[in-house]
Parts: C-alpha cells; sequence; structure tokens
C-alpha cells in the first residue's frame, strides 16, 4: 500500500486521484448506457416482427363467431364512434355488447341509436358496482357472463378497430395458438401533453414487460393490454376471468397472469396498422391515468428504477453538454471534451432508438425535440405513483374513488 505523507500536496494528490477515478467510473457508466440504447435495436426487432396486418379480404367468413364487449362509463361523446368501426367489420358471426357501467350522461341512449336496431348489439345497463371491484372488471365480467360467442374481444370505448382488424386478430391467434391475445394500437393522441407524454409513459411499460408481451418469455410473467384483447371464452372463465382480478386497480396484466398460470397461451402483437386509441384528452386526464396504471402494474423498485433509467439514460446527455457549454472555459478541456463527445454518441443513440420505437405505435416524432420535458414530465408522474404505492392511498377514476392498499382496492 502507498503511503501519501500528510501535508498540502498529499491532500492534492489524494484529490486528483479521487476525481479522475469518479471521472472514469462515470465514463464507464456512460459507454454502457450507450450499448443499452444500441441493444434496444435488436428488441425493437423483435418486436416488429410480431406487427399485426389487417385482413384485406371484403368478406371474411369461415371464421369463429366473436362478441365485442364495450365497457362504458360516462362515454357518450366516444360510444357512437366506438362502435361504428365495429361495425365497419365484415365478420359473420359478430355480436357486441355494450356495458353502460353506471354512466349519467346518456351511454346508453347514445349506443342504441349507434347501433340503429341492429339486432348483433345489446346495450346493458350497471347500476351498482359491489365491495372490493373495479368497476370496468365488474361490467365486462357482467357481460361476458352472458356472451356466448367462443372468442370475446374486450374493447374500450376509445378505441377504434380499422376495416378487416377483427379478422385480423383472429386469425393471428389461431395461427400462432394463442389463446389471448392483445394489441399494442396506433397512438391517436390530439392535444400537445398526450402527444408529449403518452408516448414515454408506454415505454416505461415496455421496459418491464417488454419481452413477456411478446409471448417468448418462459417464466410466469404475462402482459396484456386490455385497450383490445382478445380471449377464448373457455379459458377466460377456466382461468377466473375478471371476477379473479376484481380488487386490482389495474385489470389486464393480472388478468394476463391468471390465464398463463392456468396453462393458456398469451400473446401480444404490433397492431398500429388495425387499431388505435386516444387515451386521454388533457394533461390532468394524462397525469391521473398513468399514475393510476403504474400503481396498477409496477413495484415500487420498478418505478424507482424507472425514475433512474430516465435520469441517467436520457436527461443525463442534455445535462451534461449544458454543464460542458457552460463552464468549458473553467475546467479541464481534455476531459469536458472526452465527455462532451460521449454526450453526443449517447444523444445520437437515444434519438435514433427512441425514433424506431416510437414509430411502431405511430406516434408524433416531432416531439422527439421536447423529449426533456417529455421526461420531466414522466418524471413527475412517477413520483406520485411511487408516494401511493408504498402505502395507502384512494384514487379517482372514471367517476369512481377507489380506496387501495399498494395496488389492490380494498372492501
Amino acid at each position: 500500500m502507498i503511503d501519501f505523507p500528510n501535508g498540502p500536496k498529499s491532500d492534492v494528490v489524494l484529490r486528483f486521484c479521487t476525481m479522475n477515478a469518479l471521472l472514469v467510473f462515470a465514463a464507464v457508466i456512460q459507454v454502457a448506457i450507450i450499448f443499452t440504447w444500441l441493444w434496444q435495436h435488436v428488441e425493437i426487432q423483435r418486436i416488429k416482427s410480431k406487427r399485426l396486418f389487417a385482413a384485406r379480404r371484403s368478406v371474411n367468413r369461415n371464421l369463429p363467431p366473436v362478441c365485442v364487449i364495450i365497457p362504458a362509463r360516462n362515454e357518450a361523446g366516444r360510444i357512437g364512434e366506438c362502435l361504428r368501426s365495429i361495425f365497419q367489420q365484415d365478420y359473420d358471426g359478430l355480436r357486441v355488447i355494450v356495458v353502460d357501467d353506471r354512466s349519467d350522461d346518456g351511454t346508453s341512449e347514445r349506443a342504441r341509436a349507434a347501433a340503429a336496431g341492429d339486432t348483433r348489439v345489446s346495450v346493458q345497463r350497471i347500476d351498482e358496482l359491489p365491495a372490493g371491484w373495479c368497476g370496468k372488471s365488474h361490467a365486462l365480467w357482467r357481460a361476458a357472463e352472458t356472451a356466448e360467442s367462443p372468442w370475446l374481444l374486450f374493447v374500450d370505448a376509445d378505441g377504434r378497430l380499422e376495416p378487416g382488424g377483427l379478422a385480423a386478430m383472429i386469425q393471428h391467434a389461431e395461427k400462432n395458438r394463442a389463446d389471448l391475445l392483445s394489441l399494442w394500437p396506433r397512438d391517436a393522441s390530439e392535444g400537445f401533453w398526450e402527444r408529449l407524454i403518452v408516448p414515454l409513459c408506454g415505454a416505461m411499460i415496455v421496459i418491464w414487460y417488454g419481452r413477456a408481451a411478446s409471448g417468448d418469455d418462459a417464466s410466469t410473467r404475462a402482459f396484456a393490454n386490455g385497450q383490445f384483447l382478445l380471449i377464448r371464452r373457455e379459458a377466460y372463465f377456466k382461468s377466473g376471468g375478471h371476477a379473479a382480478v376484481r380488487e386490482a386497480i389495474v385489470e389486464d396484466i393480472p388478468l394476463a397472469r391468471r390465464v398463463k398460470a392456468a396453462g393458456w397461451r398469451v400473446q401480444s402483437a404490433i397492431g398500429a396498422n388495425i387499431c388505435s386509441v386516444r387515451m386521454y384528452s388533457s394533461f390532468r386526464e394524462v397525469v391521473s391515468g398513468w399514475t393510476r396504471i403504474y400503481i396498477g402494474v409496477l413495484t415500487p423498485l420498478q418505478i424507482a428504477l424507472s425514475a433512474v433509467s430516465i435520469l441517467l439514460g436520457s436527461l443525463a446527455p442534455y445535462v451534461v453538454l449544458t454543464f460542458v457549454l457552460v463552464v468549458r472555459d473553467r475546467v479541464d478541456s481534455a476531459w469536458w471534451r472526452f465527455f462532451a463527445t460521449l454526450s453526443v454518441l449517447h444523444l445520437t443513440a437515444l434519438m435514433v432508438t427512441s425514433v424506431r420505437f416510437f414509430s411502431l405505435a405511430q406516434c408524433r416524432l416531432r416531439y422527439l425535440w421536447l423529449y426533456p420535458l417529455s421526461c420531466v414530465a414522466v418524471l413527475m408522474i412517477l413520483f406520485s405513483a411511487w408516494i401511493r404505492r408504498i402505502g395507502r392511498s384512494t384514487i379517482q377514476w372514471r367517476g369512481t374513488t377507489y380506496r387501495i392498499s399498494r395496488s389492490k382496492i380494498e372492501p
């Protein structure tokens, strides 16, 4: 061991060595992050191989009957357009159930008007929510109990199916022997905050569930997106259906876990060309909606690590480049030229990967110019979710207030 003599000179040497060690460590971390971003291209290519394409045949016969179930709470402004997209499916054996879950805005009336007497459509009304149930899960369970088709397709009221989309889902599920198939839809966001925040919020889910979503994960992990979720009726009821996940504040991933645990095959696919969704229409809805989702599907540790990934993986190069520009005349130029170069490489890898990833859902790529603002907004949502996830809290969603402990609704 080297024994530095005491004194001012030895202190300078020690500080110099410590500073250089920290800089080397920081450089190693940044290089590792750059390679991580580059590796994501392999994952993106794997995801792209799962893309669905809408069937182009004029008539979709010889396919099994399907019952489309649409839960709707105060969706008078959107249920008509959703139903019209379902009616565009030229599909024999189609049935549709709209479940009006305690709405007070005339949702049932709008649904019946959109159906215009179509005998394939029924509108069910729910007036009470039993204790311990999430409203959406209760509505879907009640409707599924009355459905007789061998396939059930759960579609959110803010979702839209392109012509041929239903046939494409059925054909993909049967070809790949999937008992549960869910889709990643096209992002139909319209407002500034939606387009800025929603894509990055979704990316946080992909970090933790991307491989499980493809169905390639042999573990017990599973993923499903409840916005467009197709499932065999037999698999649904034998795995317990939504009744088995009644207390989950976000029901789709817990349902997928139950289905997979029961021995059924669970898959997801990119469906941006056959379906779309506009999840929220304001900044407040984006924040409250994604806070609820993170509470429902991520652990406190996963939420914290997601925040760290944004800080180091996304914001760091912006911070370093800004710092270098400000202090470049007052620090060791060699080190900071090196870090500036690393940060440019980091930023390039980040942007190229982000363009490819967000293109999967056809997001507006021009909003990547404001990427640091997206990061700050998502960090705020993650922090809010983490605070609520570690203890008891209340969540208000779709006009219903839920008391939750961790990620489950309390009776």
